[in-house]
């Protein structure tokens, strides 16, 4: 593994703590301060609106700016106005901090600097190699994210929650030296002074791609993690206390299927095992509502989170397959943008869905994804990355040559 992957790795991983331990205590800061539950709905949907916006312009002008200068000055900016927040009371500052910063108050990393570590490990990791990476790079910001999560505490104080944005600021600000010592190897091989531009075979993908993740990123937005909090608890009446190591639980089959993806990817192709592992994961989650108790629920549910995230890293290894060198970064941007817009509406509708049937939520998921996978395969399902196109000619060849030695030939009299 060369130098620019390994520093992406780690930063990646340090990013999603830092994240991931903001969003714990982002919504009790906003509380300490003295606004509202709407006030702390809108300032947290700015965040969101605010990272997609800044995916967004990464798509379109990354790789002219230069993916190095690009990681420096988004990280530069989240960490200012994490600063920010720490210091301002002023609700319109506020406001502003959370846009401008892309404050992600969902715990997970889905902003600019994802999609341009995705062109970069794309990059740096061709071939048969790069699905591996992808598998690694996932396992590396969910592990993150979890350790963010675990250590983050819950401050007691409001000068407390100051210093963890603090804490949260430093730790991105530790990045930039880091992203700068990046190579010259990890920019884009087009004339970095031009636009990012799309041809229109890859155009059609990315449109294509990018719709039918609107379906997938909906589905994922009727089960957050809140909700099927909320839903267990309801459904068994089970003391809270087991949830915590039901989703620990869950996180560990989730590290598990990153690499399983990449074994089965290498067999079976990426499109066959980001759709054929997707299927199970949402019957497995439309029977967790018909379990008659909480240990058989839990077992559907985690046999759900081990086929759940197989379609991760497969898919963005696939994406970045699929289009040029010089359009990954805008490809990944498009499409993280478009999962982030529609993961936002899920949960609003999950809640109304609830009135008519409490499991309601878990069912529109499933029959969302499922139809997301099938029309996947169907769209994607011919267009293969380059090293399964040598991988079926070398097949091909060597049925030819195995036909021509097993042919019976003539015998001489």
């Amino acid at each position: 593994m060369n130098r620019d992957l390994t520093i992406v790795l780690l930063t990646s991983c340090v990013r999603s703590i830092a994240i991931s331990a903001l969003s714990v205590f982002y919504g009790l800061y906003l509380a300490a301060l003295g606004l509202s539950e709407v006030e702390i709905g809108f300032l947290i949907a700015s965040g969101l609106l605010g990272m997609a916006v800044g995916t967004l312009i990464a798509a379109r002008f990354a790789d002219s700016v230069g993916r190095r200068k690009s990681l420096v000055i988004l990280t530069l900016v989240m960490a200012g106005s994490g600063l920010l927040l720490a210091l301002a009371s002023d609700k319109y500052v506020l406001v502003g901090a959370s846009f401008v910063g892309m404050i992600n108050g969902m715990g997970r990393d889905r902003g600019p600097l994802q999609a341009l570590d995705q062109a970069i490990v794309a990059q740096c990791s061709p071939g048969e190699a790069r699905t591996p990476m992808f598998a690694r790079y996932t396992f590396l910001m969910d592990l993150g994210g979890a350790v963010g999560a675990l250590f983050a505490g819950i401050p007691q104080s409001l000068n407390e929650y100051r210093i963890g944005l603090t804490l949260y600021a430093m730790a991105l600000v530790a990045l930039v030296p880091i992203y700068s010592a990046l190579g010259s190897g990890i920019e884009s091989a087009k004339n970095p002074l031009s636009t990012a531009t799309f041809s229109p075979e890859t155009r059609r993908r990315i449109v294509r791609f990018a719709s039918l993740s609107t379906l997938d990123s909906l589905g994922g937005g009727f089960i957050t993690r809140s909700l099927l909090t909320y839903w267990f608890v309801q459904r068994f009446t089970v003391e809270q206390f087991w949830i915590g190591p039901l989703f620990a639980a869950a996180a560990i089959m989730n590290s598990f299927a990153y690499f399983v993806a990449a074994w089965l990817a290498k067999r079976f192709g990426l499109v066959n095992t980001m759709v054929f592992t997707h299927i199970p994961s949402s019957i497995f989650l439309m029977l967790v509502p018909l379990a008659p108790s909480f240990p058989v629920a839990v077992g559907l549910f985690l046999a759900r989170e081990f086929f759940a995230p197989m379609d991760v890293p497969t898919r963005q290894s696939y994406l970045a397959a699929v289009v040029q060198e010089h359009e990954r970064s805008a490809a990944a941007g498009i499409v993280n943008m478009t999962r982030n817009a529609s993961w936002v509406v899920g949960p609003t509708l999950a809640g109304w869905a609830m009135t008519f049937s409490f499991s309601a939520p878990l069912y529109f998921a499933g029959i969302l994804k499922i139809v997301y996978d099938l029309s996947l395969w169907r769209a994607f399902r011919k267009i293969l990355p380059p090293e399964e196109i040598v991988q079926r000619h070398m097949k091909h060849a060597a049925d030819i040559v195995n036909h021509i030695d097993n042919k019976p030939r003539k015998r001489r009299v």
